[in-house]
């Protein structure tokens, strides 16, 4: 039996300027990260936290109000009337509000290396972020950087982890970066593998 796998790796844009895209940011006054201390972290967060990493230690955590994609705006509400045989459906809408959910960014220490995880208030974790050696990234990723820009210096990493039951998922990476023109990038770069098997 053979098998054969293959690996690639996509380069996406994050903030083009990261100083300038921050700036713009708190100038909208959206989305702003709210301190919490940490006995006020609901108990949901912490324990999905600690069924995947048990031993960490949990020392910082932040909250903030986003869009809830899962929702659709303005909910239609859907009555059903009965009337000689057809169905009459009277749609109304809501007060056309935009669905929010609270989501608290928790930072962790394990084994002397730093994790963000993304957790919804319930507990579903969202994303997991975790800081690596430059060294650490594959090189189909550092191929496909130094392709997309030439000449660049890199400047830190995280990999970027998705949680199916309790196993971690590489999904890709983050990395910060400065162009040759001394341009501070953000890319995101994602994973793609194939595996094949023949007999």
């Amino acid at each position: 039996m053979r098998g054969a796998f293959w690996m690639s790796a996509t380069v996406f844009l994050g903030m083009m300027a990261l100083t300038l895209g921050q700036h713009a940011d708190a100038a909208d006054g959206e989305e702003k990260e709210e301190k919490v201390e940490l006995s006020k972290v609901p108990k949901a967060v912490v324990d999905a936290i600690h069924k995947v990493f048990p031993k960490a230690e949990i020392t910082a955590a932040t909250k903030e109000e986003v869009a809830d994609d899962d929702s659709e705006d303005g909910e239609q509400e859907k009555s059903v009337e009965e009337n000689e045989g057809k169905e009459e459906v009277d749609e109304k809408d809501d007060d056309g509000d935009k669905s929010s959910k609270t989501v608290y960014e928790v930072t962790l220490r394990e084994n002397g290396s730093a994790i963000d995880i993304t957790v919804e208030e319930d507990g579903e974790i969202e994303e997991v972020e975790r800081v690596i050696d430059l060294k650490e990234l594959p090189k189909v990723v550092t191929d496909a950087l130094a392709r997309k820009f030439p000449k660049s210096t890199l400047k830190s990493a995280e990999a970027i982890y998705e949680v199916e039951g309790d196993e971690l998922e590489l999904e890709g990476y983050e990395v910060k970066l400065e162009t040759a023109d001394k341009t501070a990038i953000e890319a995101d770069v994602e994973l793609e593998i194939e595996i094949s098997v023949a007999d």
